[in-house]
């Protein structure tokens, strides 16, 4: 009868683990990590399953906005402009693929990092999530001087 009973368990064990879509999706309503439940982990960093929907936006929306500077940037210096980051513009005279890719590998690495450590503070003052929101609003300000630029240029048809 032993062999039956773990014979059963072994098979409930297994058809558990071939659901693991299912399990994926209750653990994105159901986790238990969603913020800190005492008071004095405030101060300290600490890791959480779940995100807020507000940090979902932001994240995209820095993401979007990089993409965006990407193809202002290769709009301008089509225009005669220049790039100030010297990485970048090295990448630049290498390929216009590359400096598209590693820009945005980049930022989405910063990306992930920032929502991962979300809860942290940067010596001990800052939280980190306040660095996603501020590289937000540097990046709407950067958008903005770049449409702003390339309003100014004059309309060319090729």
């Amino acid at each position: 009868m032993v062999t039956s009973t773990t014979g059963q368990a072994q098979a409930r064990r297994a058809h558990r683990r071939q659901q693991a879509l299912r399990g994926l999706l209750c653990s994105m309503y159901r986790n238990r990590r969603t913020y800190d439940r005492r008071s004095d982990i405030q101060w300290r960093g600490h890791y959480v399953d779940s995100h807020g929907l507000w940090l979902l936006v932001m994240a995209l929306g820095v993401m979007l906005l990089s993409i965006a500077d990407a193809y202002f940037t290769l709009l301008l210096l089509q225009s005669g402009a220049d790039e100030v980051n010297p990485f970048l513009n090295w990448l630049l005279n290498i390929d216009h693929q590359l400096f598209f890719v590693v820009k945005l590998a980049i930022t989405g690495f910063c990306i992930v990092w920032l929502v991962m450590h979300q809860r942290f503070r940067v010596f001990g003052v800052l939280r980190v999530y306040h660095m996603l929101a501020a590289s937000l609003l540097l990046y709407l300000g950067l958008i903005y001087h770049q449409l702003d630029l390339l309003h100014a240029l004059p309309i060319v048809f090729v």
